[in-house]
């Protein structure tokens, strides 16, 4: 079943916005709703409109948590051992959203824009990684 895009929006807002980390666990829910089982659904213009929608929306959350440094492992977060766990949570959880777009990029014919917009959204976040996962040191 795919969310509403209403309630996909709140959901964006409350972790993009909210200070405390309550919301986090949705993040889950809304990877979970990319499981495409049935490819010939994507020929239907509302399933392929609302699975957009939450790709771009996940996108859009591990964006600002790159930004935040959510998903970055420094010294301070290494030595705290909640932060730590917290970290690497997120960065399974991204693990996850990663592997569901390059499904939906596998699986998905390449005439339909939504299998553009989930390589469009997978190369940004290489690149997020390559911006925030490199050595501060260079």
């Amino acid at each position: 079943m795919v969310l509403e895009k209403e309630e996909v929006k709140r959901i964006v807002k409350q972790i993009t916005t909210a200070g405390d980390k309550r919301h986090y666990n949705s993040i889950v829910k809304l990877i979970n709703e990319l499981k495409v089982t049935d490819v010939s659904k994507v020929e239907d213009d509302s399933y392929e409109s609302n699975i957009r929608f939450i790709v771009v929306a996940v996108h859009q959350i591990f964006k600002k948590l790159f930004e935040r440094g959510d998903l970055t492992l420094d010294l301070a977060t290494r030595q705290n051992s909640e932060l730590l766990q917290f970290t690497q949570w997120l960065r399974k959880a991204y693990e996850n959203f990663k592997t569901y777009i390059l499904h939906m990029i596998s699986d998905i014919p390449v005439e339909t824009s939504l299998a553009l917009d989930c390589q469009d959204v997978y190369f940004q976040l290489l690149e997020l990684e390559s911006i925030h996962f490199t050595s501060k040191k260079d």
